[in-house]
């Protein structure tokens, strides 16, 4: 039985990890800490769409391995959220 406790939490910690390299991990975090269930709701809203040109990005990125690149792009976004929530 707690082998299968154990199982079962490690399963758990791979998929939330999983769902983090998708989902910016804030939230994750916030999900995870308000224990709310993701759903798939349609909503008519108002956004605001941030396009951004990186200089250089091409050059930078071909001289890096995937993973590097891919923790560039999650830093680079994740300091441009955090600038955007500081502004509303």
């Amino acid at each position: 039985e707690v082998r299968l406790i154990r199982r079962t939490f490690e399963n758990m910690k791979k998929a939330v990890k999983s769902w983090g390299k998708y989902v910016p991990w804030p939230v994750v975090q916030l999900l995870l800490r308000s224990d709310a269930e993701a759903s798939i709701n349609v909503h008519t809203r108002e956004v605001t769409i941030y396009f951004s040109d990186i200089q250089s990005f091409t050059t930078i990125v071909e001289s890096l391995p995937p993973e590097q690149s891919l923790l560039l792009l999650s830093r680079y976004f994740y300091d441009m959220s955090k600038v955007i929530d500081d502004f509303n």
